[in-house]
């Protein structure tokens, strides 16, 4: 099943084993329904041109998450992004 072309996120289906998902090249703003996968271990999020802020990706910071794809976003041309994500994601 392809994750391409998501206006948003309401209505992606919610279980609880879920470790990896690829939301690349998605025009997505609101990433807090993901927060809901507890056992999220690979997230990708690179090529979408909403994500702008720390702020839209900050509930998520509590997940097990080892991977973040953040390439060819805005938020990953910020300064010191990077060091900010690896202080608030502590599984990275």
């Amino acid at each position: 099943k392809s994750l391409k072309n998501l206006p948003d996120l309401e209505h992606l289906n919610e279980e609880a084993s879920v470790t990896l998902i690829d939301l690349s090249d998605n025009l997505l703003e609101d990433f807090t329904p993901l927060a809901k996968y507890k056992e999220l271990f690979v997230l990708n999020l690179g090529g979408n041109p909403k994500l702008k802020d720390f702020k839209q990706i900050e509930p998520l910071k509590d997940l097990k998450i080892h991977m973040l794809e953040l390439a060819g976003t805005p938020l990953s041309t910020q300064k010191n992004i990077r060091e900010k994500i690896f202080e608030e994601f502590k599984e990275l």
